[in-house]
């Protein structure tokens, strides 16, 4: 259910667009950049690892454990992937922003992973972790677990900085796209809703479950640093989604 309380879209939203415009006035993208980037000197590894969870597949996968019980979450989440990836593949063609490794040295910042130049504006996994974050941040009501989503969120934009594949820019785009996004995914999936749910849920988590083992066997984050984590996730959202599916089968169909 739609938490009412707008002021948890708009705050955000709402610094995000004041961060933007500073940025862009007084032109501190690039030492921004070069401030957050030095972090890998120490955390290059963990950025490897948080930037993960941006990733579209995952972030698809991560629905597993709401299917069950809190399936128009997912079909929230559902029209918010649809409308931010409009929006963002829409402003990613139409700008295509260089990444910093295009305009910058690359001996004088960090790279880790695949070495990135085109279409950098809005950050893709920034949309997704924030996309995400936010269709569960408005279907709760406890401010605590909504301010701990956003951080978590946030944390993967930085790491997009990290890798060094993203301007600061590029980030605060990537929140304003992705919690926009997640609001409207969950008004319309308010206007349209599903009426018992079942076939929904039957033919979602059969796709999910497909995506958790192609992610588990075989996909390509291009962080190798961050394999034992994909593996680990993989497998542990392939057989909750396995175990979700059977009892949801048994309540539907045995269970009398």
């Amino acid at each position: 259910m739609l938490n009412k309380n707008k002021s948890i879209v708009w705050l955000p939203l709402g610094a995000a667009l004041f961060m933007l415009l500073v940025i862009t006035i007084f032109q501190l993208n690039v030492t921004l950049f070069y401030r957050i980037n030095y972090t890998s000197l120490h955390f290059g590894v963990v950025w490897a690892w948080i930037t993960l969870f941006g990733d579209g597949l995952l972030v698809a996968i991560l629905m597993i454990p709401f299917l069950r019980r809190h399936y128009r979450t997912v079909w929230a989440m559902l029209w918010a992937a649809i409308i931010f990836n409009i929006i963002l593949h829409s402003l990613k063609s139409g700008l295509n922003v260089p990444r910093p490794p295009q305009v910058l040295p690359t001996d004088t910042f960090y790279i880790i992973g695949p070495e990135l130049h085109h279409r950098s504006f809005p950050s893709g996994h920034t949309a997704s972790a924030f996309a995400y974050a936010g269709v569960v941040a408005f279907g709760v009501k406890s401010t605590w677990k909504q301010v701990v989503l956003f951080c978590a969120a946030l944390l993967v934009g930085l790491s997009r900085i990290g890798v060094g594949v993203h301007w600061p820019s590029d980030i605060l785009a990537g929140l304003v796209v992705g919690w926009g996004s997640a609001w409207l995914g969950w008004i319309v999936a308010e206007k349209i809703r599903i009426k018992t749910g079942l076939v929904f849920q039957l033919f979602i988590g059969l796709l999910l479950i497909a995506a958790a083992a192609v992610w588990l066997v075989d996909y390509d984050t291009h962080y190798p640093q961050s394999d034992w984590l994909r593996y680990g996730m993989g497998l542990v959202l392939f057989v909750w989604g396995l175990v979700d599916y059977g009892l949801f089968i048994r309540d539907k169909w045995f269970k009398k």
